[in-house]
């Protein structure tokens, strides 16, 4: 059991008022099982009341630009991120691909064969986005979200796994409030106010599905060979690059608010 846990960085901030950890040690384990099994039983349960994560920063991204655009280096720690890139990428070109394959494909090296799923059950959560340099922020409201967390074979041959993340939220309500401390002039107002900001979604329940794929070492293109069974039509298929996506279905009593203004604040 923890609370009051804090966790900040120069671009998020996770806060939680209070919660708990589950690990059901007295299942038995069995690293032979298939690790990619999302109906398989969970022994992490995570519990959280009070959750509040806000973005307000990418400056692994503006730094990236930086560096393409030939600016001169404005982000926090420019020098220090750039050291430990290089310092990354001198490890990973000195470590034999080989040894990278063979742990991946080693289910008693993983730590998703002794926890294959992973549920979490959220009371009051909030996902905010923006900073005081914006004058609108973005703001996800919601009570009660249950999230279920596993993994599945990839979408192509080449990648590692599939992340998902399943779950059911209610009475979800998306807002764009004035962000505090904004020193700058709010040229376009709102249409209407609704409480705190303008309402752009609202409802009872929504169901969420997010997958994505880890990314796989890709072997070198090698000369196409007639008698090669590798460069079959089926084994071309499945060479697709990782996927990702969000469904999101919204259920009874939505509300969604989308027009020029919402429009020109994304």
């Amino acid at each position: 059991m923890f609370r009051e846990a804090h966790l900040l960085n120069e671009d998020v901030s996770l806060r939680v008022q209070d919660g708990f950890v589950i690990f059901r040690w007295w299942r038995l384990y069995n690293p032979k099982h298939n690790m990619h099994d999302p109906r398989a039983e969970t022994r992490l349960n995570i519990t959280l009341n009070g959750f509040e994560l806000h973005v307000y920063n990418r400056s692994s991204m503006y730094e990236h630009l930086e560096k393409v655009f030939g600016l001169e280096p404005t982000t926090i720690l420019p020098a220090k991120n750039g050291e430990r890139g290089k310092a990354n990428a001198k490890k990973k070109e000195n470590l034999p691909s080989e040894r990278v394959v063979s742990e991946d494909l080693n289910p008693a090296s993983s730590w998703r064969s002794l926890i294959p799923v992973i549920k979490v059950d959220i009371n009051t959560g909030r996902l905010v986005f923006g900073n005081r340099l914006m004058p609108q922020t973005l703001s996800v409201n919601f009570e009660d979200a249950l999230l279920t967390y596993a993994t599945k074979p990839p979408s192509s041959r080449l990648d590692l796994y599939m992340h998902i993340l399943k779950g059911k939220l209610e009475n979800v309500r998306v807002m764009l409030v004035n962000s505090p401390r904004y020193a700058g002039v709010h040229q376009d107002e709102p249409p209407r106010l609704m409480g705190e900001g303008f309402v752009v979604l609202q409802s009872n329940d929504v169901d969420i599905y997010y997958y994505q794929d880890q990314p796989g070492l890709v072997p070198a293109e090698k000369d196409e060979d007639v008698d090669d069974s590798t460069s079959s039509e089926s084994s071309k298929l499945q060479d697709l690059p990782p996927c990702w996506g969000l469904d999101i279905v919204c259920g009874k009593a939505t509300d969604f608010n989308y027009g020029p203004w919402v429009d020109k604040q994304r």
